[in-house]
């Protein structure tokens, strides 16, 4: 039989191949980085929105009932201000508040809310580095507060505690930035109750 009736096919050659395993891997490693994006825009958002709703809660609360915390001991308001919600109880990595539950949100962050005297603390806890740095220099609109005047900041993790206090958000990131780790940061905001 002749070879012109029925033409020999060529397979690709190695150059062929790897340019489509390239383009490939772009494609892939682009929705992946976007994936990811994502992800970490929605959990910056939860992270927003639970501090604004603790504070928001707190204030109902205090309104309503005349609450004095003890001075000398932290007193937790998480199991009060979120019975609508199912309460965890968080990690003990150097958390002051380990006792108290937390509310536990979508992303896997966990929140809670405390007191000790006139001093009013909101928390998150479970954050990796990238999340800490962000509140960090998101602190002055997470907080409402100017960029000159941010809150007393406690940052913590399985492998050091320390607090911040009483200059501008600037200073605080830079602070703050040798103390993040990879993972599990907690940062706490104190406030004098101002209501």
């Amino acid at each position: 039989m002749s070879t012109f009736l029925f033409p020999r096919r060529r397979g690709f050659s190695l150059i062929e191949a790897a340019i489509v395993l390239a383009i490939t891997a772009l494609v892939i490693g682009g929705i992946w980085a976007a994936y990811h994006q994502v992800v970490r825009s929605a959990r910056q958002q939860e992270i927003a929105e639970m501090l604004l709703d603790m504070r928001q809660r707190l204030y109902q609360l205090t309104k309503d009932q005349s609450l004095t915390p003890n001075s000398a001991a932290f007193y937790g308001f998480t199991s009060v201000l979120y019975t609508d919600r199912t309460l965890v109880t968080p990690p003990p990595a150097g958390i002051p508040t380990s006792a108290n539950p937390a509310v536990k949100g979508p992303s896997g962050l966990m929140y809670a809310t405390y007191a000790q005297g006139d001093q009013y603390y909101r928390m998150v806890m479970g954050l990796d580095q990238t999340d800490c740095m962000w509140m960090l220099q998101s602190t002055a609109r997470l907080t409402n507060t100017s960029s000159n005047g941010a809150p007393d900041t406690f940052l913590g993790n399985p492998s050091t505690f320390s607090n911040w206090c009483c200059s501008g958000v600037a200073s605080l990131v830079a602070w703050g930035s040798s103390r993040c780790v990879a993972t599990d940061n907690w940062i706490s905001y104190r406030f004098t109750r101002d209501w």
